[in-house]
């Protein structure tokens, strides 16, 4: 069975994914969350998601064929009115 892992310290996502039945280990990257200039938001959310999978599956030890990362972002428009967020998962 493929091991899952959330690229966040969000203990809140966790518990988002426990109660659908989701079991995760957590680790948190660490990466600059600047945006680009002129980036949008969901182009923010999805390069950071990107980002901070990558980055844990290069920062953790025990990653193999059956592990899963799941790297999470959103990010808001101006005013906070254009929210985006963005769920990315990729097979190691």
């Amino acid at each position: 069975m493929a091991s899952l892992v959330l690229a966040s310290s969000s203990q809140y996502r966790k518990m988002l994914l426990a109660n659908i039945g989701i079991q995760v280990d957590t680790h948190a990257p660490d990466i600059d969350e600047t945006p680009f200039a002129n980036e949008s938001p969901t182009a923010l959310s999805l390069r950071l998601a990107e980002q901070k999978a990558h980055k844990v599956a290069a920062e953790l030890e025990k990653v193999n064929n059956d592990t899963i990362i799941i790297g999470r972002s959103s990010s808001f428009g101006p005013n906070r009115c254009e929210p985006a967020a963005t769920w990315q998962a990729w097979h190691v």
